[in-house]
């Protein structure tokens, strides 16, 4: 009786794939690469190239290779891939991109380091990176004194010595009250160091009281470029607990929430208490003294579930500084059951009570944003500015503000398309997705006019890329002729398209609704 016999065929191509083409190319042009074989193909090759940023950036510096399919035939040894690259108006530092390969065949060896593109600027290479990281140190015992550390890195080692000045700057701890002692310098990185320390020296006491913060900001590089120039310092208090110094009242006039939904308002006001930690001007009102924020908090019947949820915001605020003492949380009671059920009731309430505090709502009043009612108002305060270009690696001028959802959303919240879960965006999460509260939302709270603390905002990063693919995703079901045609040429062309749009800082002008409108109308958190 016959057997059957397995046979196993071993391929013996041994032959291997590399890019050939020039390391330097010219912003503004075209470039050919040719992907080479070792020896001609024994049978048909695929490969996949992708382009990848290295300091040059995609769709400003390159257009992007995502997965570009290229096939070499039998007996051929080569075929070619184009990068196209961007004319740069502006003076700059040379740049990188890296191509890579992905073998269609499994078990095909792929190239290894990435081939790496220059594309030179009329500034010559780019220095080094130099940036200095947080530090918290406990306060100590009166009479003592400790030291908080501050390592100040380059990116890299470099060629010549960089140097960069120091100073600390006051925050809640203050020089003056003798929390810490003032000092300023310069710091000198040989050729081939990396690291710095700087000390500045704390000074404990005894008094109970919150946490304090002061800043060490660095300027004046040379040879270096700047790319976190200021880091926060937190003294620990070890003497007992204080009352926060910004105290958030929350009042229910009603029975119209339940113990655990008012819980939910005191946890968000005690949160918002960890990140303003400045006093503000006590205010008698109507024979009574308010310090320093009341809020209503109240869960009528409005209309049912999925309708009116409700309104937030300020209803009185100070004269002068125009910070709010008074402001009201209504919500529908059927929304209220829903979001207690979905899980959602908690961040809903944290975000709501931001635009209590003035997030969002006292913007416009205080001239912060720009551009409502037109496709990209922005933000334009400096703080916020400041760490929107730390998170996105750019030095964009403004930060991008909601330019969807109506009244109530658009021009009142960071932008969706953008920051994605971030708290202050005009769209809730689902259930179990955090909602951070960013170091750009507590920037904004120092622009409105508030003492804060930089180190109590949550872990927050950007992916500007990603977010603009999910807004592409959102927006296709409603999307216009040019929006059809943007995703036609393909996901990777019109994400980087929402990409430039979501990074630009152009303004506009504010239309006529009239400052006090737009700031005392109704606030909704999610999408009203």
């Amino acid at each position: 009786q016959a057997k059957a016999l397995a046979v196993t065929i071993k391929d013996n191509d041994n032959y291997t794939v590399s890019i050939v083409g020039p390391a330097t190319v010219t912003a503004g042009t075209t470039i050919e690469y040719r992907l080479q074989l070792s020896s001609p193909a024994t049978q048909r090759e695929t490969f996949y190239v992708s382009t990848r940023d290295g300091t040059a950036k995609v769709t400003q510096d390159y257009r992007p290779l995502i997965r570009v399919p290229v096939t070499i035939l039998p007996g051929q040894s080569s075929a070619l891939v184009r990068l196209v690259t961007v004319a740069n108006p502006s003076p700059d530092y040379d740049k990188t991109v890296f191509i890579d390969i992905v073998p269609a065949t499994p078990g095909f060896p792929a190239p290894t380091p990435p081939f790496t593109t220059t594309i030179p600027g009329p500034l010559g290479p780019r220095p080094v990176d130099i940036s200095v990281a947080d530090v918290t140190v406990a306060e100590g015992a009166a009479g003592t004194t400790t030291t908080a550390n501050f390592l100040i890195t380059l990116s890299g080692a470099w060629t010549a010595p960089v140097s960069v000045n120091y100073a600390t700057a006051d925050g809640t701890a203050t020089a003056g009250d003798n929390d810490f002692g003032a000092t300023s310098g310069t710091v000198t990185f040989a050729v081939g160091e990396t690291s710095k320390l700087v000390s500045v020296t704390i000074v404990g006491d005894a008094a109970p009281e919150q946490n304090e913060t002061f800043q060490l900001v660095l300027s004046s590089p040379i040879n270096g470029i700047l790319s976190r120039s200021a880091a926060t310092g937190t003294i620990t208090n070890d003497d007992g607990t204080a009352d926060p110094a910004f105290r958030i009242v929350v009042v229910f006039p009603d029975n119209t929430l339940t113990e655990p939904q008012r819980a939910a308002f005191i946890d968000a006001a005690s949160r918002w208490s960890e990140i303003i930690v400045g006093d503000v001007p006590d205010v008698t009102f109507q024979g009574r003294v308010i310090d320093d924020l009341e809020i209503s908090a109240t869960a009528p019947f409005i209309d049912g579930p999925g309708g009116i949820l409700g309104s937030a915001g300020p209803t009185e605020i100070r004269p002068g500084s125009s910070l709010p003492f008074l402001g009201q949380m209504r919500f529908d009671s059927a929304d209220v059951a829903t979001m207690v059920s979905q899980g959602t009731f908690q961040n809903v309430i944290l975000h709501e009570m931001g635009h209590v505090i003035g997030v969002g709502t006292l913007w416009d009043l205080l001239g912060l944003v720009q551009g409502i009612g037109t496709a990209n108002p922005i933000n334009v305060g400096a703080n916020a500015v400041r760490e929107y270009q730390t998170l996105s690696g750019t030095t964009a001028t403004s930060v991008p503000v909601e330019n969807t959802g109506g009244p109530g959303t658009a021009g009142g919240h960071w932008r969706e398309s953008v920051f994605g879960t971030e708290l202050m965006t005009g769209y809730a999460e689902a259930p179990g997705v955090p909602m951070p509260i960013s170091r750009m939302t507590v920037g904004t709270l120092q622009d409105l006019g508030y003492t804060v603390d930089y180190a109590a905002a949550d872990p927050y990063t950007l992916n500007a890329r990603q977010a603009a693919l999910d807004f592409q995703r959102r927006q296709l079901s409603g999307a216009t002729p040019a929006f059809r045609m943007l995703h036609a040429a393909g996901g990777a062309a019109s994400a980087n398209f929402y990409a430039a749009v979501a990074f630009g800082a152009g303004s506009a002008s504010v239309d006529g609704e009239s400052i006090a409108t737009r700031t005392f109308r109704a606030i909704g958190g999610v999408r009203t």
